[in-house]
């Protein structure tokens, strides 16, 4: 529209300017504007917009690309056409360009163009619309406007289970309780005892007529096979925020705890799993279908919320009592969570009622910033895990000098 008034206000002026220097040249140069403005006008902006998007794959793990495949499809106009796409802050785009500019002339306009994608933190997301605008040739006339569909990504933690391990036939650093192996596995026909109900029971288990007269949910209990159980309990509250954005350290912690979970339950193990700071819980089981739900659980899982070690085990209490498993605590040791999880192993040991199984991973995500205090940090966390070894055995992970798959193989030499 301000070209219009342009135009149309150059043409007055010439037309005034005319009259008053009596220039016939001038009368005839008025004519120019109007021509342009009428051409202007019977020329249609380009319309008829058609964009979609597609991915190569709509799961993926965190060392992975996406390749976005655009289409646009232009039938009607002539002008430019603007597409543009914003991608959220965390999106690395590694290879092509969110925003492209296009000419449509008498002919269909049809374009693809692809763009790579890379996500360095686990989670789900969205890849926006791409938005389509079209600018009249002369930008007399409004132009249109459309959008693309929405694609959803799920981005997995590094998963990578250990195939083959060589263990040498040494005893277990790990203490086993003797009551375990008839707590794990697959319950037998053997009746055992009557209990209360457990979330997670099979409701076909449930003594109908001791709940009536007790008037609390019961279920019998039977004896089980020695199938082990272990648990993982997982850090998300703020001592896991540090480091980068590529390759956090929860994101990492996520990746261990999903690789074991694949090579446990193919060790016939019942895995269970407990984040701390969102309290988010899943009761130990076995089967494939345990492994979806944890890696499920761990992708959607909030960060930086609080949560201690002992208001943590407390609500898990009731699934420790039951299955006494093997504990993992998967954590970054810090002087804000020592105590806590030096009082968490003290609340484990009154819960078992003996020192319980457990075994602490300890992260370190310091090593990305390369100067001095990354040794000072590193002797305070050593002095922490020296302590806390006398009650439970205690692997320091950092992933710039030790792989994901070494790191397994030290913690199945002692979880087995």
């Amino acid at each position: 529209m301000k070209t219009a008034k342009s135009l149309l206000a150059l043409s007055f002026g010439l037309i005034g300017s005319a009259i008053v220097v009596t220039n016939a040249f001038l009368v005839y140069l008025t004519l120019f504007p109007l021509f342009v403005l009428l051409l202007g006008v019977l020329l249609e902006p380009p319309s008829g917009v058609l964009v979609s998007i597609e991915t190569n794959k709509k799961t993926i793990s965190l060392n992975d690309e996406v390749t976005v495949k655009v289409r646009l499809r232009v039938t009607r106009g002539i002008g430019r056409v603007l597409i543009n796409v914003s991608l959220p802050p965390e999106v690395i785009l590694s290879e092509g360009s969110n925003v492209r500019v296009f000419f449509k002339g008498f002919g269909m306009l049809e374009r693809e163009f692809y763009l790579k994608l890379r996500f360095p933190k686990k989670g789900s997301y969205t890849i926006n619309p791409f938005e389509v605008r079209t600018l009249h040739i002369l930008r007399i006339v409004k132009g249109s406007y459309a959008v693309s569909n929405t694609v959803e990504i799920q981005v997995l933690p590094e998963i990578r289970p250990p195939k083959r391990l060589r263990i040498p036939l040494r005893k277990t650093k790990l203490l086993q309780l003797p009551m375990s192996l008839s707590i794990r596995g697959e319950r037998t026909i053997d009746f055992r005892e009557i209990r209360e109900y457990y979330p997670g029971d099979p409701f076909k288990f449930i003594n109908w007529k001791a709940t009536a007269r007790f008037g609390k949910p019961l279920v019998n209990e039977y004896e089980r096979e020695g199938r082990k159980t272990l648990m993982f309990f997982i850090d998300a509250t703020p001592a896991m925020s540090v480091g980068r954005l590529i390759g956090a350290p929860l994101d990492q912690a996520a990746g261990l705890v999903a690789s074991l979970t694949q090579y446990l339950l193919r060790k016939n193990y019942r895995v269970g799993l407990y984040i701390i700071g969102p309290g988010t819980m899943i009761p130990p089981q076995g089967g494939s279908d345990q492994s979806y739900r944890i890696v499920k659980t761990l992708v959607s899982a909030p960060e930086g919320l609080k949560e201690d070690y002992i208001t943590a085990l407390n609500r898990a209490k009731m699934i420790l009592r039951r299955f006494k498993p093997i504990i993992v605590f998967v954590t970054n040791i810090t002087e804000n969570n020592y105590f806590s999880i030096q009082k968490g192993v003290s609340t484990l040991g009154k819960i078992y009622g003996s020192r319980p199984p457990l075994i602490l991973v300890d992260m370190f995500p310091y090593s990305v910033f390369r100067d001095d205090s990354v040794e000072l940090i590193r002797l305070e966390k050593l002095a922490m895990g020296k302590k806390l070894s006398r009650f439970v055995p205690v692997f320091s992970w950092d992933s710039e000098e030790k792989s994901l798959p070494k790191l397994l193989g030290e913690i199945s030499m002692v979880v087995r």
